[in-house]
C-alpha cells in the first residue's frame, strides 16, 4: 500500500502506480498458479472456481446478462438525475456494482451531494424517480432504482 503525498510529482505518482500494479499482478498470477498446481482451484471456460463448483459459471454468466440490462436502466436514470445541480457523483452499489445482479434485483445507487444540499438533493432524486416511474417500492422491486445512500461532499472523511 502506498500513500499519495502532495509533494509527489505527477509523473512520479504514475510511475509508482504502474510499478505497484505490475507487482500486484505478478503476485496474483503466481498465487493462482500455485493454487492450480495444488488442485485447490480449477479453471473452466476461462473462469477459476473451487473443485466441483462448475455450476457457478453458468450462474455468473446469467447474472452478467441481468446486470447488462440493469446498467441500461441505470444509465438512463443517471442521465436525468445528473442534471440536478447539487449531484456531484452517482455511484452504483449492491450486486450491480460487481456485475452480479439477480433477475429480481433492484438497482442500488449512491449519491455524493454538494455541501449543505443533501436533503434537498435527496428529495429531488426521489421525486424525479417517482415521476418517471422507476422509484423502488416494497411491492415494486425488479429493475427499480433504490437511492440507498447519500453523503454530502463535506462529510467524505472517514475518521479511524
Amino acid at each position: 500500500m502506498w500513500l499519495i503525498n502532495q509533494d509527489t510529482e505527477d509523473s512520479e505518482l504514475k510511475t509508482e502506480f504502474r510499478r505497484q500494479r505490475t507487482e500486484d499482478r505478478k503476485t496474483f498470477s503466481e498465487s493462482l498458479q500455485t493454487l492450480l498446481e495444488l488442485h485447490l482451484i480449477k479453471t473452466t471456460r476461462d473462469f477459476y472456481h473451487l473443485p466441483g463448483r462448475t455450476e457457478i459459471i453458468d450462474q455468473r454468466l446469467e447474472r452478467e446478462k441481468y446486470s447488462r440490462e440493469k446498467l441500461k436502466i441505470c444509465g438512463k436514470a443517471a442521465g436525468i438525475l445528473r442534471k440536478i445541480p447539487w449531484v456531484e457523483l452517482i455511484g452504483i452499489t449492491g450486486g450491480l456494482s460487481r456485475n452480479n445482479s439477480k433477475k429480481d434485483d433492484d438497482i442500488d445507487l449512491f449519491f455524493i451531494t454538494s455541501k449543505n444540499r443533501l436533503w434537498l438533493t435527496r428529495g429531488l432524486v426521489v421525486l424525479i424517480l417517482i415521476i418517471i416511474g422507476i422509484y423502488r417500492r416494497p411491492n415494486k422491486i425488479v429493475n427499480m432504482i433504490c437511492p440507498n445512500m447519500f453523503v454530502s461532499k463535506n462529510n467524505l472523511k472517514i475518521n479511524p
